[in-house]
């Protein structure tokens, strides 16, 4: 606007010299005043336009900040305050006052003025001028799936384990009120101990019964139980059936989402005496599913009954294997066999997110577990920690962003060592020494997973 109004003042200008009629002089000597205010005044309004640009830039980053915060209004008030200041510094043109924020549910609001000295309108009396931006942020929901990696060691058991249950409980809940659709939120549980549940989804069937997808389970050479072991069955009624456990890969194929071949042993916990006295068994272990977790794996979903179902059906036995609970996560949330409900890994419109808690450090059990018979292997419990290292960083090479909780007073500072650099960043790892601080924990997790978006 300012270069169209000198571009016609100058030829007026140049028009005026070649016209010596005395008509033509009156009328440049009349106007020549109100082109001058024009262009002033087009000056002047051009810079209360970038300002008030620059103020609503402001203002967007401060809400977002917000937004992704908790606190007490205070607490919040400070944060808007701190990014009003690094993104609206006082060298900058122009003063921000006024600046309000307003919380109404999930939605942040913030308001601000800026006053403008002018330049050529102080003339005409008009010293400033006043600018206004709002803008509004909704705490929301779009494309996000995180899969809770559940320790339901032996541990866990009583008050620790209710604890468990409720956070997770209140974590689905506080996912599900932050959404207007359902769509866009999937979510998946991982319970873990000496081995992973991958239940009837390793059998080729979903929990109705119907056709999955190809079995990725094999049954073994011999079993102590069935004869031949052919005849193994997925069956919940027969405590002799297979319940769905399975056997780890060898490293580094223990480590990793993809594998050279999807298909995975059972896990068939031997019949052994552990407790004889002159050719006398006084303590037998005859049971396949022996410290198998009992409630399978839920892959990636939106039912929120089947998610609370599972969370209600959980029971603690068995050993730490942390790196075998992580994997199977980051199997759940992988988009490739066996599970394939998840989003492609480069899909900019979902995010992938794990968390994933334990009460204790991973320990080896002295007989059978996810590794099979302890005498066969050398594995230790320094080996399960590398390897869940290990994991943690193919699956954040990936682009899953990790949540980690230690829960009790239990664990070795070197355990929580490796939780905190698990986790994406150190801000993503929570030690929760009581049941309150496991809830809150999972809470802020929850809070942390909303997705935010600027509405106006």
């Amino acid at each position: 606007m300012y270069k169209k109004i000198k571009y016609s003042f100058l030829k007026l200008l140049k028009n005026y010299t070649k016209d010596k009629s005395g008509v033509v002089a009156i009328v440049f000597g009349l106007s020549l005043p109100v082109l001058v205010a024009a262009s002033g005044v087009a000056v002047d309004l051009g810079q209360a336009y970038n300002i008030k640009n620059r103020l609503g830039n402001a203002i967007d980053k401060a809400a977002l900040a917000v937004a992704a915060s908790t606190g007490e209004e205070d607490e919040l008030n400070d944060i808007m305050n701190a990014f009003m200041d690094a993104n609206y510094p006082e060298e900058k043109i122009g003063v921000p006052y006024g600046v309000i924020l307003t919380m109404d549910g999930e939605k942040v609001t913030i308001t601000a003025n800026a006053k403008v000295d002018t330049k050529f309108m102080r003339v005409f009396g008009k010293d400033e001028v006043n600018v206004v931006a709002k803008t509004e942020v909704i705490r929301d929901l779009s494309g996000i799936e995180v899969v809770l990696v559940l320790d339901v060691t032996g541990s866990m058991y009583g008050s620790r384990l209710s604890a468990l249950k409720q956070a997770s409980l209140d974590f689905i809940e506080v996912m599900y009120d932050r959404i207007t659709d359902e769509e866009y939120l999937k979510i998946g549980i991982v319970p873990y101990a000496s081995s992973v549940n991958v239940g009837s989804y390793g059998w080729g069937l979903d929990t109705d019964g119907n056709n999955y997808g190809t079995a990725f389970v094999t049954t073994p050479d011999t079993d102590d139980y069935i004869s031949p072991p052919s005849d193994i069955e997925y069956d919940l009624s027969d405590s002799e059936q297979w319940h769905g456990c399975v056997l780890a890969k060898d490293y580094p194929e223990d480590t990793q989402n993809i594998v050279s071949n999807p298909v995975w042993e059972m896990y068939r916990f031997p019949e052994i005496c552990l407790w004889s006295w002159y050719g006398y068994c006084y303590y037998w272990i005859s049971d396949p599913n022996y410290y198998c977790p009992s409630e399978q794996v839920v892959p990636l979903t939106n039912d929120r009954n089947t998610l609370e179902d599972t969370i209600n059906g959980l029971e603690a036995m068995g050993f730490t294997y942390g790196n075998i609970g992580m994997l199977w996560g980051g199997r759940v949330i992988s988009p490739e066999e066996p599970f394939t409900e998840g989003e492609d890994w480069d899909d900019p419109r979902w995010r992938k997110a794990i968390l994933m808690m334990t009460d204790g450090n991973n320990t080896m059990h002295y007989y059978y577990s996810v590794y099979g018979l302890t005498y066969e292997h050398s594995i230790t419990p320094s080996d399960l920690n590398e390897r869940f290292e290990e994991t943690c960083e193919n699956l954040k090479g990936d682009g899953v962003q990790i949540y980690t909780i230690t829960f009790g007073s239990g664990i070795s500072e070197d355990t929580k060592g490796y939780y905190e650099r698990c986790a994406s960043d150190t801000s993503l790892y929570f030690d929760a020494p009581s049941n309150e601080t496991l809830v809150q924990a999972f809470q802020e997790i929850a809070n942390q997973l909303s997705k935010l978006h600027i509405s106006k």
